[in-house]
């Protein structure tokens, strides 16, 4: 799995974290937290795979430099060995001038990739970050399993100590992208304090 789409994967995740998680009914407070360190255990398998990718990105650099320097020098000894012969000279010339530039544009390139996965390993605590507020708010959870076409998971209703069940199919006839959203918000407000009841 490449670096962009793990990247999608991991956004995806934060994504549906205000839309989707598993559950099933009667989950126990030790289900929820085992669905937090799974979780937990995703992210920090994607951002050891970033990590991976970065250190790979250097090393691939600094093999870029050190391969370069040789093209240098072994420019140079050739230019001090051809000097009676200013044909082959040029040829020669050219020859390691064009490869000495296609390693500058794969240098530059490899630093804009190290560069980018340094942004994104910066983003990774934000990301958490509203992952927990989002969950904060909603007591929402999907399930990250679940098929294409399908939105799976529960809702934490802390008023009445409850977990409710979500199984949706969008190829069933009567369940839409609105219904869902619908059905979503009514759980998450069954749930909220009853000060705002009298609003």
């Amino acid at each position: 799995m490449g670096l962009d789409d793990e990247m999608s994967m991991f956004c995806e995740l934060v994504k549906d974290i205000t839309s989707s998680s598993h559950g099933k009914p009667g989950n126990t407070q030790d289900d929820l937290e085992k669905e937090t360190e799974e979780l937990d255990t995703k992210i920090q398998e994607i951002l050891n795979s970033i990590q991976n990718h970065k250190f790979t990105v250097e090393r691939e650099q600094e093999k870029m430099r050190e391969k370069r320097e040789r093209i240098r020098i072994e420019l140079e000894e050739e230019r001090k060995r051809l000097v009676g012969s200013r044909v082959e000279l040029d040829q020669l010339e050219i020859k390691h001038e064009n490869n000495l530039r296609d390693i500058q544009e794969k240098e530059k390139e490899l630093t804009r990739a190290k560069a980018s996965v340094e942004e994104m390993l910066g983003n990774i605590p934000k990301l958490t970050e509203i992952k927990q507020l989002y969950y904060s708010v909603s007591r929402l959870t999907f399930d990250k399993k679940a098929k294409p076409n399908t939105v799976r998971g529960f809702v934490l209703n802390p008023r009445k100590d409850d977990v409710n069940v979500f199984d949706f199919n969008y190829t069933t006839p009567g369940i839409t992208k609105q219904f869902v959203r619908n059905y979503l918000w009514d759980a998450i407000a069954a749930g909220v304090n009853p000060v705002w009841d009298t609003l």
